[in-house]
């Protein structure tokens, strides 16, 4: 994304591009690929907006931003944030890498 970010920034200032992975991906399909990385079972609890959002709040997240969070996830679910596009590639001359690459080549650091 960086590489993206900077050839964006470079080729087309100004520009509006959608960066974005190679696939779609739903919230239990990254549970099962952080799952099958890291080994360790990651579970998809569905909450309701105002559990999610008193969730955030107990664990610091402050209330503006945390009601962010609950309007993004809230928009995920109704299908406003599924967004795929090749201006990775375009921009690059590569091809974004897959969450699952990302993951492992990052796991030690992110296993910490």
């Amino acid at each position: 994304m960086a590489r993206a970010a900077t050839a964006a920034l470079i080729k087309a200032p100004g520009g509006r591009f959608d960066l974005t992975g190679p696939e779609l991906l739903t919230t239990r399909q990254i549970a099962a690929i952080i799952t099958d990385v890291f080994g360790k079972r990651i579970e998809v609890v569905p909450v309701s907006d105002d559990q999610l959002l008193a969730g955030l709040v107990a664990a610091g997240v402050p209330k503006p931003f945390a009601e962010l969070g609950v309007a993004f996830d809230a928009n995920t679910r109704a299908g406003k944030v599924d967004i795929h596009s090749d201006a990775v590639a375009k921009l690059t001359g590569k091809p974004p890498m897959t969450l699952r690459d990302v993951l492992a080549a990052n796991k030690s650091a992110l296993a910490a």
